[in-house]
């Protein structure tokens, strides 16, 4: 009879984030695998709109609120299941779950960096807080993981190539999703925007780390310039930010010209339609949004950041802009990108963004000198 590996994964809720979402995907391409079990834990006690995706794939749900009860519960769970991984995607946090982890003898224990923010900008009670917590993880993770190098180096240490614990993953991809072939005609009529537009694309939640005020910016100056650009923004809003930038755009005199779609399950046949994507985040770890716009075909504009180099190194057709540079060489960027009428649809296959590469890659993490 052939060992099953239990694997428990760490989040704060399962929406749809980037974290959430690429392991998801790991999820589903591994789900005929019978010798891997995956649970997760939700750190906020809330469900999330994932949850019923995770089930469908053979996933297991356990709520345990970060609270004053929460060491107490978390063990429990861990000594009821007797789960061979803990794998921790809660960045520096990450420490008090491995340490938990260890007490209750947990044979694998994985820390994941997924951004490249630093605490360069934190208080002094942050700091502190972040290194008891790096502390922990140092002692108590038998792996580190990131998404890229650059979360590698931000996230964990720039000497991290020296740990033999330390791995590189990159986020994987169902590359046929992306080469959908629908009509232009399909997506700008459900939009009611005009067939002789362009689109221009951006994907991210109304988040101030994704810069919306920074792409309404560049936006304005292109729309200026070609009368037949359109801008779709994909992602959570709702908010404060949406209501500025519906504001600034009205001011403008481009809200007619601008489409808000929220949260959206068919960004593949959106991409289908579009013929830039503008990404000016402040930071970010490995960008899904860039890797599915070039899967598409699509060419990028977006913020000098390791993430984003790490993705033009491999698959091309990427624009990288300081922020600092201002909203003119954004614009000019832009222009350039759109100038060219070759559509580039780079072949995944074999990549490190290839979701088989990934899928395979987590898995032996999971059961090397574990469930082996």
């Amino acid at each position: 009879m052939r060992n099953i590996c239990k694997i428990l994964h760490v989040f704060g809720r399962m929406n749809r984030g980037g974290a959430e979402m690429r392991t998801l995907e790991v999820l589903k391409f591994l789900q005929k695998d019978d010798d891997v079990e995956q649970h997760f834990c939700v750190l906020s006690g809330l469900p999330g709109v994932l949850d019923n995706d995770i089930r469908e794939v053979g996933g297991h749900l356990h709520y345990i609120p970060l609270n004053a009860s929460f060491a107490i519960n978390f063990m429990r769970l861990l000594r009821r299941e007797k789960f061979d991984v803990v794998h921790s995607h809660v960045q520096n946090s990450s420490g008090l779950i491995l340490a938990i982890a260890f007490i209750t003898k947990i044979k694998k224990r994985i820390a994941h960096f997924r951004n490249t923010n630093s605490d360069h900008h934190l208080t002094f009670m942050k700091k502190c807080q972040y290194g008891v917590m790096r502390f922990l993880i140092d002692k108590f993770a038998t792996e580190i993981l990131a998404v890229c190098e650059g979360a590698m180096e931000e996230g964990w240490r720039t000497t991290w190539r020296k740990d033999d614990r330390c791995h590189v993953v990159y986020n994987g991809f169902e590359s046929g999703l992306y080469k959908v072939k629908e009509h232009i005609n399909a997506v700008f009529s459900e939009f009611h925007i005009k067939p002789e537009c362009r689109l221009v694309f951006h994907i991210g939640r109304m988040d101030p780390v994704k810069n919306h005020r920074y792409i309404a910016e560049i936006f304005t100056i292109l729309a200026k310039r070609n009368p037949n650009l359109h801008l779709l923004l994909v992602g959570l809003g709702g908010n404060a930010i949406e209501k500025e930038l519906i504001s600034y755009f009205a001011r403008q005199n481009l809200l007619e010209r601008v489409t808000f779609a929220g949260v959206r399950e068919d960004v593949p046949r959106l991409l289908s339609a579009a013929s830039l994507m503008i990404f000016p985040s402040l930071w970010e770890g490995l960008p899904g949004a860039v890797i599915e716009a070039r899967i598409a075909g699509v060419p990028v504009v977006a913020s000098n950041l390791p993430g984003v180099r790490e993705i033009a190194s491999i698959l091309g057709d990427i624009t990288v802009v300081n922020l600092e540079a201002g909203i003119e060489e954004w614009a000019r960027a832009c222009m350039r990108a759109l100038s060219n009428p070759c559509r580039n649809e780079p072949d995944i296959s074999g990549t490190p963004f290839d979701i088989a590469v990934c899928s395979h890659k987590f898995k032996k993490i999971w059961t090397a000198n574990t469930c082996e």
